[in-house]
């Protein structure tokens, strides 16, 4: 943490910056707030790997040691581990762990409540065409390869594949343990995520499964929600099927902990796995970010689901 002297000061205001991230703050709240972030802890976690490079590179350079955490610098070891004993923004972390869970907790039922609306909306329109079609005495005669290919998934959808699991029980089913959690923290997110889903989706009959795509090149992806297969029309269902199977892992991050009590202690290799699973398994650091890592996640699916016509 650094000052910056500018006209603010002028007025009695002092500015904090983090030249670690470039961030620029009036308040030591915001500046603390910002030091919780995952883009800070990143880069806190590599600086302080390259701090400890510095620090054996010459024995007759003065040696500064800082603190990961709040950014305190101290001249001696002995005084950068005193004061990691009562650092007040080390003690934050678990707090900000939790406050990360509640929030991912609260984001499957959002999308939850959502995806049940779009699926009313869309059984009305259904519903709709099917009585224009009735009044009208239409007919409809196409023989294309579209329509033949269209006849043909229907066919393959609602007969072969009537007794497929619904997306949500697909869900339930899934079982994740603590390897998978640590699997995540070391290969990320898109990779660790995509290792459950196809785990999932292997171990069940290519009939049973809730996913289908039927044009690789297009991703065009069929899913049974409620008991009806429908076109997952920008890939909303299966993005929310990925955020339920996160969320599934995510929340053994406390038994891990527990597991692994050594993980409290910063200065152990246990409490750097810790920081990269708690990273990695928490996606991107926006929604644009989660939305890259989403379409990996299933261009890697597409591929195992694809229908072999």
């Amino acid at each position: 943490m650094s000052t910056k002297s500018t006209e603010n000061e002028k007025k009695g205001v002092e500015i904090i910056e983090c030249k670690l991230c470039n961030y620029l703050t009036s308040k030591k709240y915001n500046y603390d707030r910002h030091c919780l972030t995952p883009k800070h802890l990143k880069k806190s976690i590599i600086n302080d790997k390259s701090t400890k490079i510095n620090e054996n590179s010459s024995n007759n350079e003065l040696l500064k040691f800082e603190c990961v955490y709040c950014k305190n610098v101290y001249k001696e070891r002995t005084g950068l581990w005193r004061h990691k004993k009562k650092c007040l923004t080390k003690k934050n972390v678990d707090i900000s762990t939790e406050k990360i869970t509640q929030n991912f907790q609260e984001t499957p039922q959002k999308y939850e409540e959502l995806m049940m609306n779009l699926l009313t909306q869309n059984m009305e329109l259904q519903k709709q065409v099917i009585e224009l079609c009735k009044d009208k005495s239409m007919t409809i005669n196409n023989t294309t390869n579209n329509n033949n290919q269209k006849f043909n998934m229907n066919f393959f959808l609602n007969e072969q594949c009537k007794g497929a699991l619904d997306m949500m029980d697909f869900i339930n089913s899934l079982k994740v343990n603590l390897t998978d959690l640590e699997n995540t923290g070391k290969v990320g997110y898109v990779k660790g995520i995509s290792d459950i889903f196809l785990r999932g989706l292997r171990e069940l009959d290519v009939y049973k499964r809730p996913i289908h795509c039927s044009d690789l090149k297009r991703e065009v992806m069929y899913v049974k929600d409620n008991d009806v297969w429908e076109k997952d029309e920008d890939k909303k269902k299966v993005k929310k099927i990925i955020q339920n199977i996160a969320h599934k892992n995510f929340k053994q991050i406390n038994e891990w902990v527990e597991v692994n009590p050594d993980s409290k202690d910063i200065q152990t290799k246990k409490h750097d796995q810790y920081m990269k699973i708690l990273i990695k398994c928490s996606g991107g650091t926006d929604f644009a970010e989660d939305d890259v890592f989403y379409n990996k996640i299933i261009s890697t699916v597409a591929k195992e689901v694809h229908i072999d016509k």
